[in-house]
């Protein structure tokens, strides 16, 4: 902590002193310990330098100095966990195959496989000394490589496989993806998938259980509050302390458009969906009031409508007008499917750059509840005719149609009974689907929990699971929809929701109409008094 002008500064280059290590952690470093000093006082955080800057006063300094001999251990801790695969791969620039050979032949020490927590697999993991000291010594990568040339008889360096593209016609149907195809970026260049393999760090473990040891001493009968402490526990654990809050939550709406709508499965024609890109900017949408009213901070985000312009208040980021007809073609090439998912994640470092502490995700888009209910289908080996609901108010026989119409989508793309999650989204899914999903991954990446809507945001979050399912820790379930599928989607994830209002609206409302429930919350969590400090008697037992 450094005092010069009237400010405050900290700097992660102290820490990086002490623990060389954490060169490979400052991401996490930073969204770890952002939120802790955003509660201490207002702050600016220089990227490039990593520093953050306060306005100094003696209560903050004293405040600052409290905190930082707290922080301490979770620095030290941090630094030395142990690092995945990916993770080692991106720190020292080598290939999924040089690593393995180089753990082989004992160049690169693992670490014993640990098991994920709530799941049944092992995942090597490797020592954070030994990496961040190769890091700094690309000379002995660079040896182990012409080691290897030399003894393989290749004086040619590997060249690395990249998705094949083929943008000749829109009757493309992509090969089947592998999110675990190996990478020279490791993730890290926006054009390619790997990104979502990207390491997640699990909420605070330390910091839920001291909330539930904070809500059994809180003036009222254990678990009175019902879910109300099950959401402020989740909060604490995501947000690493022991008094969370929603400060500023960001609501995020992805719309696009389906080809699928050819087929009349929608009562409203596809140009709706850039007439509400219009209402939702000029804030006439349900999402619009509710994001007023909440105080939260609303972007949309154009990933691929028909519309050629529009408003300033839009963010374009599309490389297409909407979707293929899923009936006869892949709904998505594999550079589009590729973009919508980097989307996804760009609105939300967007937003966590500008401060967002929690997210809701909405969308837009007629016809997405078809590609909804294809992916689910696909994603969940069920019959489609389960899933498939009225959506923008079908009647029987329109719903029926429309069953029929994504079975045989289902059928063509033979994927009736499962297959990758990317390579579903990239045949009967859709642009603001598959940007859903890459911004589900993203945020739990970028350690900001989620508050999950209905239906289409369902699916999208089943997928990013699918993907990486260390993104679920990061997810709470607003609200059971009004689409019969809705249920199934979220029996399939394990999910409980906070709500049942009968809403199937979408566009992010149903998880806005909960977000005051996780704020208030948070503050009866914070706020109400212990028996201890209101001398108060606790009850026994009995």
């Amino acid at each position: 902590m450094r005092y010069a002008d009237g400010r405050i500064e900290i700097s992660i280059a102290e820490c990086l002193e002490r623990y060389p290590a954490l060169e490979l952690r400052k991401r996490e470093l930073r969204l770890r310990l952002s939120p802790k000093f955003k509660r201490i006082g207002p702050s600016a955080f220089n990227d490039r330098t990593c520093l953050w800057t306060f306005n100094d006063t003696p209560d903050l300094r004293a405040r600052l100095a409290e905190e930082l001999s707290k922080l301490d251990a979770l620095v030290g801790k941090i630094a030395n966990r142990d690092l995945t695969p990916k993770m080692v791969e991106g720190a020292l620039g080598i290939t999924n195959r040089e690593r393995l050979r180089w753990t082989k032949e004992g160049r690169l020490r693992r670490v014993n496989a640990a098991p994920i927590r709530g799941r049944k697999v092992n995942v090597t993991l490797y020592s954070a000394r030994q990496i961040s000291e190769l890091a700094k010594q690309k000379s002995v990568i660079e040896a182990w490589r012409r080691e290897d040339n030399v003894e393989g008889g290749n004086s040619k360096p590997q060249r690395h496989r990249s998705h094949d593209l083929d943008q000749r016609s829109r009757s493309f149907v992509p090969r089947k993806f592998s999110c675990y195809t190996p990478s020279p970026f490791s993730g890290r260049n926006g054009n390619m998938t790997g990104w979502l393999q990207d390491d997640i760090a699990l909420p605070d473990a330390v910091a839920a259980d001291a909330a539930r040891a904070h809500q059994s001493r809180l003036t009222k009968p254990p678990g009175s509050l019902g879910r109300m402490e099950e959401v402020a526990v989740f909060m604490a654990a995501c947000q690493g302390c022991a008094t969370p809050d929603v400060s500023m939550p960001h609501i995020l709406v992805f719309a696009a458009d389906h080809g699928i709508v050819e087929e009349g499965v929608s009562a409203f024609p596809a140009e709706v969906t850039t007439q509400m890109i219009l209402n939702f900017v000029a804030g006439g949408a349900a999402i619009s009031v509710l994001a007023r009213e909440t105080g939260a901070a609303l972007a949309v985000v154009d990933v691929g409508s028909h519309a050629r312009e529009l408003p300033d208040g839009v963010t374009v980021d599309k490389i297409a007008h909407g979707s293929a007809n899923m009936r006869h073609a892949a709904a998505l090439t594999e550079q589009e499917l590729e973009h919508a998912l980097g989307a996804g994640r760009r609105a939300v470092l967007r937003a966590v750059d500008a401060g967002a502490d929690f997210l809701i995700f909405g969308e837009m888009g007629i016809g997405n509840t078809s590609a909804a209910s294809a992916v689910a289908a696909a994603l969940s080996g069920r019959d489609v005719s389960e899933i498939c609901g009225p959506g923008t108010g079908l009647s029987t026989d329109k719903v029926r149609h429309k069953a029929a119409v994504l079975k045989q989508a289902i059928d063509r793309h033979q994927i009736s009974t499962g297959g990758a999650p990317l390579d579903i989204l990239a045949r009967v899914g859709g642009h603001e689907v598959a940007a859903l999903t890459g911004a589900f991954v993203a945020a739990a990446q970028a350690g900001c929990p989620v508050l999950v809507d209905g239906f289409i945001a369902s699916v999208a979050a089943l997928a990013a699971i699918r993907i990486n399912p260390a993104a679920r820790d990061w997810m709470i379930f607003a609200h059971v929809s009004a689409e019969p599928g809705h249920r199934l989607v979220l029996d399939e994830i394990g999910a409980d929701p906070l709500l049942d209002l009968g809403m199937r609206l979408g566009e992010g409302s149903g998880a806005a109409v909960a977000l005051p429930l996780v704020r208030l919350a948070c503050r009866l969590h914070s706020q109400m008094a212990t028996f201890d400090s209101a001398g108060v008697s606790e009850g026994g037992a009995g």
